[in-house]
């Protein structure tokens, strides 16, 4: 078996290109297609729902749940049966919207004089952690 690796926009295409799709179907006994969190991340930042069940449901078929997975605190990548439409939701539920976080505190920091202060000390202090971290 060969394992491949195609972007979100062809895996999530596939379907839209007959000379592609008849290739992964001539040789679908020899490849193992895999998708990865990349594809996950990629999918995160579209703006309409309904495509993005169709792309998860694309990559569902043709990657038979074979993840390539890059997982918080781990350095290599791991190899999962993973279902993407679970991999999605789940991964929404742990993301943080560092924009809106203090929302709230800046409102009462700008009424009291004080600009971003809160939020721009956040945001250094966190990419300092995670620099730590990469080198760690």
């Amino acid at each position: 078996m060969l394992r491949i690796y195609l972007d979100t926009n062809l895996l999530t295409k596939i379907e839209g290109h007959s000379l592609l799709k008849e290739k992964l179907g001539n040789y679908a006994d020899y490849l193992n297609i895999v998708y990865s969190s990349a594809h996950i991340d990629d999918l995160q930042r579209s703006s309409d729902p309904s495509k993005t069940r169709e792309d998860l449901a694309t990559i569902k078929k043709y990657s038979e749940d074979q993840c390539l997975a890059k997982y918080w605190g781990v350095e290599n990548f791991s190899y999962d049966i993973r279902d993407p439409f679970e991999f999605f939701e789940t991964s929404i539920d742990t993301k943080v919207d560092y924009n809106n976080i203090f929302k709230s505190a800046d409102e009462k920091l700008k009424e009291s004089g004080i600009s971003n202060t809160f939020k721009d000390l956040f945001k250094v202090a966190a990419s300092a952690l995670l620099l730590m971290l990469t080198i760690i």
